[in-house]
C-alpha cells in the first residue's frame, strides 16, 4: 500500500492536470475565461489526530486550498475585463493516514476499481448473438451486432439501434466495392435494399443516440451538416491502440470506418466460429482505478456539461466575482466524494478493517 503522503500527492497531480486540461479556456459569445496555473496550499498532516477530531466535531474538511490564475476577456476588442491572481478555487480533500477522506463532519472510504480497458471486444449475448462492445475512454460507447435473419450489422448506441450501413455510407462515404469486400456481398447487397427503403431516417436517429447526454445539441438542418458533425464526435472518441492489436490485430487509437469493417469482420468471424470471442477476463485487458483516476475522470468527463453551464454566466458578468468559480468545482467535489457508489461512510470499529477498506477492488 502506498503512504497516504505518495496517495495526496498523486490526487494533487491529477486534478491540476484534469483542470488544465479542459478548463483553461472557455469561450462564451461575448467573453471568454482563462483558468491557469493551477496551484495548491500547505497540506494538513495525515498523522494529526487531534486536528482531525477537532475538524470533526466542527463538521468542517481536511483538505488542501487550490488556487488558479483567472482572467476574464471581451471577444470583441481582447481587452482584460478583470483577473484576479492566485485565487481559490475550493478546498480539495486529502488523505488521512488512515487512507480515509474527512468530509463536512464525516469520513469516507474509497474503493478502488477494475475496470475493462477502452478498446474493442467481442463476445455472445445472452441471446447468442456475435456482438462487438467499443469500451471507450472518451464518447459514448457503442455495440456492433451482426442480425441474422436481417442480414444486417446494427450498431448499438446509447440503447439506440441503426444500421451500420447507416454510419459506413452516410457519414464516411465508404465506397461499395470497399463495403461489399468488407461486410460480404450477400450482407452488403441486403444492406443496400433497406438503405434505399430508409429514405434517410436513420442518419437523424444515429446523431440523436451519439448526443443523448448533450441537451443543448441542436440537429443541423442537412444530411450533409448531420454527417459533419458525426464525424466530429466520432472523431473525437479514444481507445487503446495497445489493447486494439491484442484484441483485433491492428491498433486502432479512435472509431474510424477502418476499424468498424473490421470490428464487422470479426464479429462474422466469431459469429461463423473461425474465432473464439475475447477473453475478458485477461489481466492484460484490465487496470486498476484509484482516487486520483476518478477525480480526473469526474472533472474531465463533466467539462462539456460544466462549461456549457458557465458560458451565460461568463458573457453576462465582467467581473470573475460574479461567476461563482468555486461553486461549480465544489459541486464536481461533493459529486464524488459523497454520493459516488465507489465511497463508503465505514463503521469504525476494526481498525485493521479500517485500513483494508481502501485497497479493496471494487468490479
Amino acid at each position: 500500500m502506498r503512504t497516504p503522503e505518495r496517495h495526496t500527492q498523486a490526487i494533487l497531480d491529477k486534478v491540476k492536470q484534469a483542470i488544465e486540461s479542459t478548463y483553461a479556456v472557455i469561450e462564451g459569445r461575448k467573453h471568454t475565461l482563462h483558468i491557469g496555473s493551477i496551484s495548491f496550499g500547505p497540506v494538513p498532516d495525515s498523522d494529526n489526530y487531534t486536528e482531525q477530531h477537532n475538524i470533526i466535531a466542527k463538521g468542517d474538511s481536511v483538505g488542501v486550498d487550490f488556487y488558479a490564475d483567472v482572467q476574464l476577456l471581451d471577444n470583441a476588442n481582447k481587452k482584460v475585463l478583470d483577473s484576479k491572481n492566485h485565487m481559490r478555487l475550493g478546498k480539495l480533500p486529502i488523505v488521512t493516514n488512515r487512507h480515509s477522506f474527512i468530509i463536512k463532519g464525516k469520513e469516507y472510504i474509497v474503493h478502488n476499481q477494475v475496470r475493462l480497458r477502452p478498446a474493442i471486444y467481442t463476445k455472445f449475448d445472452r441471446n447468442d448473438n456475435a456482438v462487438a462492445d467499443l469500451n471507450l475512454a472518451k464518447g459514448s460507447n457503442m455495440s456492433i451486432m451482426y442480425v441474422p435473419h436481417k442480414k444486417q450489422f446494427e450498431l448499438e448506441v446509447n440503447s439506440n439501434h441503426v444500421p451500420l450501413y447507416t454510419l459506413l455510407k452516410d457519414v464516411y462515404n465508404v465506397p461499395d466495392h470497399t463495403l461489399s469486400n468488407n461486410l460480404g456481398s450477400d450482407i452488403h447487397n441486403a444492406e443496400m435494399a433497406k438503405h434505399v427503403l430508409d429514405k434517410g431516417k436513420n442518419l437523424p436517429k444515429l446523431f440523436n443516440a451519439i448526443h443523448k447526454n448533450y441537451s443543448n445539441i441542436v440537429m443541423p438542418s442537412t444530411n450533409h451538416e448531420i454527417a459533419q458533425q458525426i464525424r466530429t464526435v466520432l472523431d473525437r472518441t479514444v481507445m487503446e491502440p495497445e489493447v486494439n492489436e491484442m484484441t483485433l490485430g491492428k491498433p486502432y487509437n479512435k472509431v474510424t470506418p477502418e476499424a468498424l469493417m473490421h470490428t464487422a469482420s470479426e464479429v462474422m468471424n466469431v459469429y461463423k466460429g473461425k474465432t473464439d470471442p475475447t477473453w475478458k477476463d485477461n489481466l492484460a485487458f484490465k487496470k486498476v482505478m484509484g482516487t486520483e483516476d476518478f477525480l480526473f475522470e469526474k472533472f474531465t468527463k463533466r467539462g462539456p456539461l460544466m462549461k456549457a453551464t458557465m458560458k451565460p454566466k461568463i458573457d453576462a458578468n465582467n467581473t470573475i466575482k460574479g461567476l461563482m468559480l468555486p461553486y461549480y468545482f465544489a459541486g464536481l467535489l461533493d459529486e464524488f466524494f459523497v454520493h459516488s457508489d465507489l465511497v463508503n461512510y465505514p463503521l469504525q470499529v476494526n481498525p485493521m478493517k479500517c485500513l483494508r477498506m481502501p485497497i479493496r477492488l471494487q468490479p
